[in-house]
């Protein structure tokens, strides 16, 4: 008997605490997030070889600054970002340059220049 009467107060106790609950409104649309993946682009200098491994639909620029090299990548069409994994290194110390490129479309821009290594380079494959 006292069960009972205990569970039919919790109950009513339970009723009051919802009715005085303040509403919050959701809102009636959603936000579409943005497309994001990780970059899987790999830089390695090793010796006087520059070699880069692009995956999926990746850019890479390729340049020269004051007669450092700089290497950028990131997502095509998007902010290509300085490669942080090679050291300062002169331009002038590139011997050659790998590029292997991924299943989609990759970009590829070596308009920068890298001034004084030009000679240096042989055919482009």
């Amino acid at each position: 008997m006292q069960f009972n009467s205990w569970l039919k107060n919790w109950s009513a106790s339970a009723d009051r605490r919802r009715g005085s609950r303040v509403s919050r409104s959701i809102p009636h649309s959603a936000q579409s997030l943005e497309n994001r993946s990780l970059l899987s682009a790999s830089v390695l200098l090793i010796g006087g070889e520059l070699n880069i491994t692009l995956v999926r639909d990746e850019a890479v620029r390729i340049s020269s600054i004051a007669g450092n090299l700089v290497v950028q990548t990131g997502s095509s069409g998007g902010a290509l970002l300085p490669s942080t994994n090679i050291a300062a290194t002169s331009s002038s110390a590139i011997q050659s340059i790998v590029i292997s490129g991924g299943d989609e479309a990759n970009e590829i821009d070596l308009s920068g220049g890298l001034h004084g290594a030009d000679q240096h380079l042989g055919q482009w494959r």
